[in-house]
C-alpha cells in the first residue's frame, strides 16, 4: 500500500473476490492511518476529505468495483484541485 495517493483497488481487495466491501474499505483506511502515525509521519492532508464507501458505491449494491473506486477517486482529487484554487507563482 502506498504511503501517498489513492489506494489501490487490489489493497481494497483484500479477500481478492474482486469487490470492496464497506468493511474492507474501512479496515485498509484505518490501517494506513495507524501506520502513517505509528511512523509519527504527519496523517494524510486529505484524510478527512477522502471519499467514503457509500460515494462510492453508485449503484449502492454495498459493493465497490474497480471503476467504481478509479471514478470515486478521481471524482475527489478534481474537487480537491478545484477547491484549492488558482496557484499563485
Amino acid at each position: 500500500m502506498p504511503d501517498r495517493g489513492p489506494i489501490p483497488f487490489e489493497a481494497f481487495d483484500i479477500n481478492k473476490d474482486g469487490f470492496i466491501t464497506e468493511d474492507e474499505h474501512t479496515k485498509v483506511r484505518e490501517e494506513r492511518i495507524i501506520k502513517k502515525s505509528s511512523q509519527n509521519q504527519t496523517m494524510m492532508r486529505n484524510v478527512g476529505n477522502a471519499p467514503d464507501f457509500k460515494s462510492l458505491d453508485a449503484d449502492g449494491d454495498g459493493k465497490v468495483t474497480k471503476m467504481e473506486l478509479l471514478e470515486g477517486q478521481n471524482k475527489q482529487m478534481q474537487e480537491n484541485r478545484a477547491n484549492k484554487g488558482p496557484r499563485s507563482n
